[in-house]
């Protein structure tokens, strides 16, 4: 099977956030065909041109942590950005983690398994949609 490489990134820029964490997992959890390179959103301006220009990447999914229904909002205005620039979002599965600081510990360690089993499984599903794109 092809190796499939995802850039991931923690759409914040706190550096305890549980979406960090989550990342992180993500790094743990990721099947062997899969490689998952991270990015610090920090540095990038809001709107670049000449980053559009290059054009955008054509497999992408969500996953986040918060609260209550913050993370899945903000998914979802995220899909309805990858409408506007042509994206193709993978529908599912949907990786929420609500109540975040009661899944992770002070460090930002994992404790509940199941959220692992999930991100594996967004992970394993992103691979089969970028190698049925590639086709």
């Amino acid at each position: 099977m092809d190796k499939i490489k995802i850039l991931g990134f923690a759409g914040s820029l706190r550096k305890g956030s549980f979406n960090r964490a989550l990342l992180r997992v993500a790094l743990e959890a990721a099947p062997e065909n899969v490689e998952i390179d991270t990015f610090d959103i920090a540095p990038i301006p809001l709107f670049n041109e000449d980053v559009r220009l290059q054009g955008v990447p054509v497999p992408v999914a969500f996953m986040g942590s918060g609260g209550g229904l913050g993370t899945a909002r903000a998914q979802y205005h995220l899909r309805q950005v990858a409408v506007f620039t042509e994206m193709l979002p993978l529908n599912k599965p949907e990786v929420f983690v609500p109540r975040a600081w009661e899944k992770f510990d002070a460090e930002g360690n994992l404790l509940d398994p199941k959220i692992k089993e999930k991100v594996r499984g967004l992970l394993e599903a992103l691979a089969v949609w970028t190698i049925r794109l590639k086709k």
